[in-house]
């Protein structure tokens, strides 16, 4: 367990027939493995409470987390992508935002909004970042580009939210 403390993040652990004895060339690999045999990843993953994104993901992101990918962040704007009953409004401020931030950075990422990511352990204890809620995912990423992290994004589909109420405030998103 990890404690709720807003300073302490978690780790991936992964256990299944499809896992290796080494990770990515980890020379220390027997050292990766807990007791119980969960392969300690080393990486973090964020995702929305409300299904948006099917969790099963995590485990092709992870495939993508290579020596020369930092974050993984899921995609469904992506031409590989989709999106599946979410509401336009929601679609237009999202990918209007991507478009803007593109703009501004100088780069061309599909998405920034979406909260469902893989990211290595040194990202997360370098990024810094002080908005909370939705503004947050666009500004850890923001920062993580800015101190040369390198982004891969993994076309998925995006749904209706399957669980809970938007927190989202639109006006201060809009400031």
């Amino acid at each position: 367990p990890v404690p709720w403390d807003g300073q302490t993040s978690g780790e991936l652990q992964c256990a299944g027939n499809w896992i290796a004895a080494t990770y990515y060339n980890d020379e220390r690999a027997s050292e990766s493995f807990a007791a119980d045999g969960w392969l300690r990843t080393g990486d973090v993953a964020t995702m929305d409470s409300d299904c948006t994104y099917d969790p099963a993901g995590i485990s092709e992101m992870l495939s993508l987390m290579t020596d020369e990918v930092d974050v993984v962040i899921a995609s469904p704007y992506h031409p590989q992508g989709g999106v599946l009953n979410v509401p336009m409004h929601r679609l237009f401020l999202s990918k209007n935002l991507s478009r803007v931030y593109n703009w501004i950075l100088g780069i061309n990422l599909y998405t920034y909004t979406s909260l469902f990511r893989v990211y290595r352990n040194s990202v997360v204890k370098q990024v810094s970042f002080k908005a909370s809620g939705f503004l947050s995912t666009a500004e850890i990423l923001v920062d993580a580009i800015h101190q040369g992290f390198k982004i891969k994004e993994f076309p998925t589909q995006l749904c209706l939210r399957q669980y809970g109420d938007s927190k989202i405030k639109l006006a201060k998103v809009m400031m």
